[in-house]
């Protein structure tokens, strides 16, 4: 049986979270370890580009029915990373979709 999101049951799944993963599919636990924190962090974001890095460190982390805080060092430097790029990939969209104006 599929374990519905819950802000109390789930670490680090806020009330706006939990709103937000469901416009993009996800309705449960299970859901959300199918598809990974980054590739839900990934659909959030097609939607609303302006999400902060702890969103990504709270959908990763809650994949692995762990608090945000409780990241090692290296995933959190692997995440920082993957969010560095989309943001700089924005950036360079951004500026060619002004040029071309």
């Amino acid at each position: 049986m599929a374990t519905k999101l819950a802000y109390k049951e789930v670490p680090n799944i806020s009330f706006e979270l939990i709103d937000l993963l469901g416009e993009v599919g996800i309705f449960t636990v299970e859901d959300l370890q199918a598809v990974g924190g980054k590739e839900a962090f990934l659909k959030i974001r097609h939607k609303i580009k302006e999400r902060p890095f702890h969103t990504l460190c709270s959908l990763v982390a809650t994949c692995r029915w762990q608090y945000k805080n409780e990241l090692d060092q290296k995933t959190r430097q692997e995440l920082r990373f993957f969010f560095e790029e989309l943001e700089a990939k924005d950036k360079a969209e951004q500026a060619a979709n002004a040029e071309n104006a």
